[in-house]
C-alpha cells in the first residue's frame, strides 16, 4: 500500500506539471490583451505597452512560463492583473472558504439522503418504493440545476420570502438554495448508483449464507450488503467533491455567490491570466488528490483489496 501511495504521489507530480503547461498555453490563447483592458479601450498604445512591459507579457512564452513555475515552487502565484493584490490572496482570503463550506453541506446532505433513497429502493425492488425511487432519481438527473435555482429563487425567494435571494449576505440561510440546487443531481446519481449496488450485492452467495445463519435482515443488508456496496458509490462522490469545490459557475453566479466558480469567470472576462492560472491549478488538483484518497479509501472498506 505505502509504495503504491508513492508511485500515485509521483504521478500527481507529473500531472500537475503537465496541467500547467495546458493551463498557460490555454489562457495565452484567449483572444484579447490584458494591458489593453486594463488601459482602457481609448488609452494611447504607449500606455499599453508601458503596462504589458510591466507585466511582463512583452516576453517570449517559454521565459513567462518557467518564471510562473519559479514562482509557483516559492509558493508565490503572482499578482492579480485587476487588483494588484497577490492572487493567493484573492483566492483563500474568503472565497475559497466559501466554495469549500458550498461544497462539504451539498456533499453532505445529497450524500446521505441519496443513501437512503438507493438502499430503500435496493431493498424493495419491484415494489412501489423501488418505483418512486427511480423517480425521484431521473428526475433529479434530468431537470437542470439552473431551472430549480430559478424556481427556487422565484418560490422561497420572491413569492414567500422565506430565504434571501443573493447568498452574500453569508449567513447559514444563504446556503439553502445553492445546496439545494447544486446537490439535486448528486442525490439522484448517488441514490441510483446505491440501488444497483444493493440490488447486485444482495443477491450474492455471502448475503444469502448470512440469512441462512439467521441474522436479521437489517444485519444482513447494513453489515454485509451496504458496505460492500460503497465502493461504487464512494468513487461517484469522490468525483462529485471535486466537481463541487471546482466552484459551480451557474450556481454562483444565479446566487451571485463569492466563490473560485465565479471568481474563474470574472477572471477569464478581464484575461486576468494569473488568476486563471492559479485557479486552473487548484482545481486540477483537487482532482488528483481526491483520485488518490478515494483509492486508499478502497482497501480501507474492503480490506480484501490488495495494491500490488
Amino acid at each position: 500500500m505505502l509504495l503504491y501511495i508513492i508511485k500515485r504521489l509521483l504521478s500527481v507530480i507529473g500531472t500537475m506539471l503537465l496541467v500547467s503547461v495546458v493551463a498557460f498555453l490555454f489562457i495565452h490563447l484567449i483572444p484579447g490583451e490584458p494591458a489593453r483592458l486594463l488601459a482602457g479601450e481609448k488609452a494611447p498604445q504607449e500606455t499599453v505597452d508601458r503596462i504589458t512591459e510591466k507585466l511582463g507579457l512583452n516576453q517570449p512564452l517559454p521565459v513567462q512560463y518557467f518564471k510562473w513555475m519559479g514562482g509557483i515552487l516559492q509558493g508565490d502565484f503572482g499578482e492579480s492583473y485587476r487588483t494588484g493584490r497577490p492572487v493567493t490572496e484573492e483566492i483563500f482570503e474568503s472565497r475559497y472558504g466559501n466554495t469549500v463550506r458550498l461544497a462539504l453541506v451539498t456533499l453532505v446532505w445529497s450524500t446521505l439522503v441519496g443513501l437512503v433513497i438507493g438502499v430503500w429502493a435496493g431493498t424493495h425492488a419491484g415494489k412501489w418504493q423501488d418505483y418512486s425511487s427511480v423517480t425521484i432519481a431521473v428526475a433529479g438527473q434530468a431537470v437542470p440545476s439552473f431551472w430549480i435555482g430559478l424556481m427556487l429563487i422565484f418560490f422561497l425567494g420572491v413569492k414567500l420570502k422565506w430565504l434571501p435571494i443573493s447568498s452574500m449576505s453569508g449567513d447559514w440561510k444563504s446556503l439553502i438554495m445553492p445546496t439545494i440546487t447544486m446537490g439535486g443531481g448528486l442525490m439522484a446519481t448517488v441514490a441510483r448508483y446505491t440501488r444497483s449496488a444493493m440490488l447486485e450485492t444482495l443477491r450474492e452467495d455471502y448475503t444469502r449464507t448470512a440469512r441462512a445463519k439467521g441474522l436479521a435482515e437489517n444485519t444482513v443488508v447494513w453489515k454485509h450488503a451496504f458496505r460492500n456496496s460503497m465502493i461504487t458509490v464512494i468513487t461517484i462522490v469522490g468525483v462529485s467533491f471535486g466537481d463541487l469545490l471546482g466552484g459551480s459557475v451557474l450556481v454562483e453566479e444565479v446566487f451571485a455567490y463569492p466563490g473560485i466558480g465565479k471568481y474563474l469567470v470574472d477572471s477569464i472576462n478581464l484575461r486576468d491570466y494569473t488568476a486563471v492560472q492559479a485557479l486552473i491549478l487548484l482545481i486540477s488538483a483537487h482532482y488528483v488528490i481526491i483520485n488518490l484518497l478515494v483509492d486508499v479509501l478502497y482497501a480501507v472498506i474492503n480490506p480484501e483489496i490488495k495494491y500490488n
